[in-house]
């Protein structure tokens, strides 16, 4: 039922946003006004999905700065304070963009751990 829960996935959308700030990863934005229980409305990221990207052959060193990105937002989701972890971790959920940031555009698996779990 959490795939479909777009109020949910705005809310997870918002927080992200305020726990992750970062000047490598960024999050849309989410817009409230025009989201409702059947539609969610957030603004556009643009960027290329990881097939996208191996075709165009980048060098290693762009490879590394995209992974070392991913690396430190999972890592950043386990150490976080607020308790927020991104559940749905597969290629379709991030955008490597032209400028060496990684987008992260969904949000409908986000959980939730006590303290203990971590």
């Amino acid at each position: 039922m959490e795939e479909t829960d777009y109020l949910k996935e705005g809310r997870n959308i918002q927080k992200f946003r305020d726990v992750f700030i970062s000047k490598d990863i960024i999050f849309p934005e989410y817009k409230e006004s025009t989201s409702n229980e059947q539609v969610i409305t957030m603004t556009f990221l643009k960027g290329d999905h990881l097939d996208q990207l191996l075709k165009k052959n980048p060098d290693q060193n762009i490879r590394n700065n995209y992974g070392q990105i991913l690396w430190n937002f999972f890592h950043d989701n386990i150490n976080s304070k607020d308790n927020i972890f991104h559940a749905d971790v597969h290629p379709g959920n991030f955008l490597f963009c032209e400028d060496g940031k990684v987008g992260c555009n969904r949000f409908r698996l986000c959980k939730s751990f006590s303290r203990t779990i971590y």
